[in-house]
């Protein structure tokens, strides 16, 4: 594997060799007396430190609001995407969806609700060329980055 699953490995191998521990895919319910490091929602920390926090900190984090994620990706490229309007080789941003489509999936998201039927399909913005070069043909190849929008229902169960 490559990408970020490696930096998480490097990350995870360097805790170790300090003589850290990884516990995942369990609850934490009481505040460990030496160094913990969270991947969780803001949220949890208040279930798991209760009274323990500093009161500004935890007054914050009872103020923390869910809003829709964003996903992102860099597809490398071998060779230039093969459009079919050439129109859209020259485009900073493209949206991947009709405009009633990319309307009603953003209003989805903003509800937090997940979208259904047909328009499930993910709504993508993506930039074919860097900085929307005026020579496409230069940029055959490389990085092509995409995004996503997803609902807010990421939210921790209780």
């Amino acid at each position: 594997m490559g990408g970020t699953q490696a930096i998480a490995d490097a990350l995870i191998a360097d805790l170790r060799a300090h003589g850290g521990r990884l516990a995942a895919g369990v609850e934490i319910t009481e505040p460990q007396r030496s160094v913990v490091v969270f991947d969780t929602a803001p949220t949890a920390l208040l279930r798991v430190y209760r009274d323990k926090l500093p009161h500004r900190y935890a007054k914050a984090l009872r103020r923390y609001r869910f809003r829709a994620g964003i996903a992102k990706v860099a597809f490398v490229l071998s060779d230039e995407i093969p459009w079919s309007d050439p129109r859209l080789r020259r485009a900073a941003t493209l949206h991947l969806g009709g405009p009633c489509q990319m309307a009603r999936a953003e209003a989805t998201s903003r509800r937090d609700a997940t979208p259904t039927g047909r328009w499930c399909w993910p709504r993508v913005r993506t930039s074919p060329t860097p900085a929307a070069s005026t020579k496409p043909a230069a940029v055959r190849s490389g990085p092509m980055p995409t995004c996503r929008r997803g609902p807010r229902s990421t939210r921790p169960r209780p």
